[in-house]
C-alpha cells in the first residue's frame, strides 16, 4: 500500500475485506500514522464487497492469459461502458499506444472531465441497481436503530438464531448486534 500511496497519494478512506492483515493491530497503527480513515465491508457478505472482488476476478484473467502484460495494457486502454473513457485515459489524460493501429492525434494529452465521467459512472451504477433490483425482486429493508431485537443468521447457517440487539449503525446496512452467543458485526440483509 505504501508504494501505491507513494505514486497516488493517500486516500481518504480505504475500504477492505476483514482479512487478517487488515485487522490487525498493526494496519490500525499504519492507518492513523499515514491519516486515513480504514473501513471495511460486512463479514460473511461478499456482495458488500462487490466492486473488490470484480477487480480480483479481471486480474484473475489477466494473470491467465499468455503475455500478462500485453494483457495489463489491453486492460487499461479499453474505455468501460459506463464512463466511456479508459483507466489509463483517467490516469493519464490521453489514450495509450497499444498494439492495434491508431492515429496519432489519439495519444495527444486532453483535458479529462472528471466531473462529467463521475457523473456518468453514477448514473451507470444506479442504473446497474435499478435493473438488478427488478430481475431478482429485491426490496429496500428499513434501516436498523439501536435499541431494535432482531433475528440474525450466523456464517451461513439456514435458519434465524435467537434474538439479538442492535448496538449501533457501523456504515451503511451494516449493523453490530449482540446476542447470548455473542457481539457481532452483520450486514442489514441478515438481521430481521
Amino acid at each position: 500500500m505504501k508504494n501505491i500511496f507513494a505514486h497516488h497519494g493517500i486516500p481518504d478512506v480505504v475500504v477492505t475485506d476483514n482479512g487478517s492483515q487488515f485487522t490487525s493491530t498493526e494496519f490500525r497503527n499504519f492507518a492513523a500514522a499515514w491519516k486515513f480513515t480504514h473501513s471495511t465491508s460486512s463479514p460473511y457478505f461478499p456482495q458488500s464487497n462487490g466492486e473488490a472482488e470484480r477487480a480480483v476476478q479481471e486480474a484473475k484473467k489477466i494473470l491467465a492469459q499468455e503475455g500478462p502484460f500485453l494483457a495489463l495494457l489491453s486492460h487499461r486502454a479499453t474505455p468501460t461502458t459506463p464512463t466511456g473513457t479508459s483507466p489509463a485515459e483517467l490516469a493519464l489524460g490521453r489514450k495509450m499506444r497499444t498494439t492495434l493501429p491508431t492515429l496519432a492525434s489519439n495519444l495527444i494529452p486532453k483535458t479529462v472531465r472528471r466531473d462529467a465521467i463521475k457523473a456518468r459512472d453514477e448514473q451507470a451504477k444506479l442504473r446497474n441497481k435499478s435493473d438488478h433490483d427488478r430481475r431478482h425482486g429485491t426490496e429496500t429493508l428499513p434501516p436498523l436503530t439501536p435499541g431494535d431485537v432482531v433475528l440474525q443468521k450466523l456464517d451461513h447457517e439456514k435458519s434465524w438464531g435467537k434474538p439479538a440487539t442492535v448496538l449501533r449503525q457501523c456504515a451503511p446496512r451494516s449493523y453490530e448486534i449482540r446476542s447470548e452467543r455473542g457481539q457481532y458485526r452483520r450486514n442489514r440483509s441478515v438481521a430481521i
